[in-house]
């Protein structure tokens, strides 16, 4: 286990000293705490939920996608890029492999065992963390937009849902509760 983990390491440091591997990149760090070097250019994207396909999507990076889950029905229900997943929603590693994404967007139902899998085959793996609030939705949207290099696109995105959200509030704080008789 122990030779094993120095092999990594060495190849690690051997990868990062080779011309434009780990000089092209940003460190971002990922929804499972993982820092992730992503290409400064991403040009093509496989999503591995439905939920990251639209939110590629919907900031401006759908014409990157290559390769979705079997279950991205939105904003497209027949997609020109092959199903990376199974109908049981495990990775078919050899579509994802062959359509060669630049990045593969995977969310919290990927197991640690299928993104080591993945990057044991090369491709570079960021999780995104299921939002759990109105803020991580919006931190999500711009941490995308930033990775795909959309960066205003995203901002237009979180500004508009901020907009809704609050008009929701405004109109909702101003319901009066009617007194309830048991």
């Amino acid at each position: 286990m122990k030779i094993q983990s120095i092999f990594i390491c060495v190849l690690l440091l051997l990868a990062c000293i080779l011309p434009g591997s780990c000089e092209d990149c940003t460190i971002f760090t990922d929804g499972r705490g993982r820092e992730v070097c992503i290409p400064q250019e991403v040009d093509s994207i496989a999503s591995l939920a439905p939920s990251l396909t639209e939110t590629v999507c919907a900031v401006g990076g759908c014409d990157l996608l290559v390769g979705v889950d079997l279950y991205s029905d939105y904003p497209q229900s027949d997609w020109d890029v092959p199903y990376v997943t199974n109908p049981d929603m495990t990775i078919n590693y050899e579509t994802l492999v062959s359509v060669h994404p630049d990045l593969v967007f995977a969310a919290d139902i990927n197991s640690d065992a299928q993104i080591r899998d993945m990057e044991a085959l090369g491709l570079t793996v960021y999780v995104i963390a299921n939002p759990e609030s109105f803020e991580d939705l919006f931190a999500v949207l711009r941490e995308m937009g930033t990775i795909i290099g959309n960066d205003e696109t995203a901002e237009e995105v979180v500004s508009d849902l901020e907009a809704r959200v609050l008009a929701v509030t405004e109109r909702a704080s101003a319901i009066e509760t009617p007194e309830r008789v048991y």
